[in-house]
């Protein structure tokens, strides 16, 4: 299978990022969240304990990790816990109504919210991943979800072709 790599520009206007999410969710199983803590007695943020609580019930896998889609860090005190949820009919307003308390997809990142939202397609790749403190993205497409790059762009964002290829990840 080719795949085609991108980075989205535009993704700082908040009426597109509901339209990116939109589409995002339309074409995946499950998202994750990483949530970040400085020692295990710190407390998160009113939000992102909102958003945890609110999601609680959709949640298919939590666990520390020091890799993710688009960051590997050498920190070695801190906790970064990787939470992934489902998508489906049941979950998708409880979802939404928690990208609604973000305006763009760079708010998601600590302390206020949770950090690096990442979209899994059916076959668990990570498709579409951020890395919210570096304003940096990457979306994966190959055809197989149906999606192609001006669907994307309809959602009033602009796709630049990356020519290095990032490591793929899937959803364990």
């Amino acid at each position: 299978m080719e795949y085609r790599q991108y980075r989205i520009e535009g993704c700082d206007d908040a009426r597109v990022t509901r339209q990116l999410y939109a589409l995002l969710t339309a074409h995946s199983k499950a998202f994750s969240l990483i949530y970040f803590q400085y020692d295990r007695n710190e407390k998160y943020s009113r939000k992102t304990q909102k958003i945890k609580e609110k999601l609680e019930q959709y949640e298919i896998s939590s666990r520390e990790m020091k890799k993710w889609p688009g960051t590997e860090t050498l920190d070695e005190r801190s906790i970064y816990r990787m939470v992934t949820y489902r998508i489906d009919e049941d979950s998708l307003w409880d979802i939404m109504d928690v990208f609604d308390m973000t305006k763009t997809i760079w708010d998601w990142d600590y302390p206020k919210y949770p950090m690096d939202i990442c979209f899994y397609r059916e076959d668990g790749l990570a498709w579409f991943y951020i890395t919210a403190h570096e304003k940096l993205n990457t979306l994966i497409l190959d055809g197989s979800l149906g999606v192609s790059e001006l669907d994307i762009e309809s959602t009033g964002v602009k796709l630049i072709p990356e020519e290095a290829y990032a490591e793929r990840y899937y959803l364990r």
